[in-house]
């Protein structure tokens, strides 16, 4: 494996980065086996209250900062895994640090997820979860009309299309859409993916297609399944995109960037060098605070 461009931080610690083969994703009691371990119940950090709610057929997370007695802005956070794994449990170090730095309500969705229930069972709980938020933001501290999407990864791909399909249908108007790392599609022939099939930390292109060969489950994607096939992005709030420059997934986010400016859709992007998919997972590294910092910051100024 070529590390020559990698941040050197990162590196120091990438034997803590765990390996991923095809067969955690194709291999059903090896996905039950990771699945499971994002799942556990934990003990909520410090200075906020974490409760789970079903409501409208989905699970919900919300993660609420102690002593707050105003309506706070209301943060709706998918999660990462490929679309096969992970659990709205699997951020809950994240989403407590966003309640508190942001000051706002952090509502994570339990989305179905993939082979089990391919697209669009991940959208339908995510739009399902805005409609639950726009009814029931009030009783769980927060404020219907200060409302943003966040994803990561794959949970990028479901915000992206789940904000196209509740801004279609003229549903109340989102303050920003915070997009990390996300899976937007259509990378294939791009240079960013042709040079990572296998060669590159933790997340690959091989991996990346294997999960949306897994999510579509045989359907041709189209603008409302592979957010980088949606051609009209006017209208959309305005939106954070953050990529490392050795991730798989690189240029269709940059591309998607540059369409949203030329469309008159704000846009901050940040385009972290030698950096690989998935690196904030090193906690306390210089690039994990600026990523995380920059992150806050949009979504304080938006919400």
């Amino acid at each position: 494996m070529n590390t020559t461009r990698l941040d050197t931080d990162l590196a120091a610690r990438l034997s803590e980065v765990p390996t991923l083969v095809p067969e955690d994703l194709t291999d059903p009691a090896r996905r039950a086996a990771l699945r499971s371990a994002t799942a556990e119940e934990k003990t909520a950090a410090d200075g906020v209250t974490v409760r789970n709610v079903r409501t409208d057929g989905v699970r919900l997370r919300i993660t609420t900062p102690d002593g707050h007695t105003e309506p706070l802005p209301v943060l709706i956070e998918f999660h990462g895994g490929g679309f096969v794994l992970g659990s709205a449990q699997g951020n809950d170090e994240t989403n407590a640090q966003l309640a508190v730095s942001v000051k706002c309500v952090v509502v994570a969705v339990d989305y179905r997820l993939a082979p089990e229930h391919p697209w669009p069972a991940a959208v339908d709980d995510g739009v399902a979860a805005l409609t639950s938020v726009e009814r029931r933001a009030r009783e769980w501290g927060g404020d219907p009309d200060r409302v943003g999407v966040l994803g990561s990864s794959a949970g990028g791909a479901i915000a992206a299309t789940v904000t196209f399909r509740w801004n279609d249908a003229g549903r109340s108007p989102l303050r920003c859409l915070v997009l990390s790392e996300p899976a937007l599609g259509e990378q294939q022939d791009a240079p960013s993916h042709a040079d990572r099939q296998t060669d590159t930390i933790f997340w690959t292109a091989q991996l990346d297609e294997l999960s949306w060969d897994l999510y579509l489950a045989g359907r041709a994607p189209d603008e409302t399944s592979m957010p980088a096939r949606r051609q009209d992005l006017t209208g959309l709030p305005p939106t954070y995109l953050d990529v490392g420059e050795l991730d798989p997934l690189r240029d269709p986010v940059l591309d998607f960037a540059k369409r949203l400016l030329e469309q008159n859709v704000t846009c901050e992007l940040h385009l972290w060098p030698g950096a690989f998919h998935g690196f904030d997972m090193l906690r306390g590294t210089a690039l994990e605070r600026h990523s995380t910092a920059a992150l806050q910051r949009a979504c304080r100024r938006w919400l």
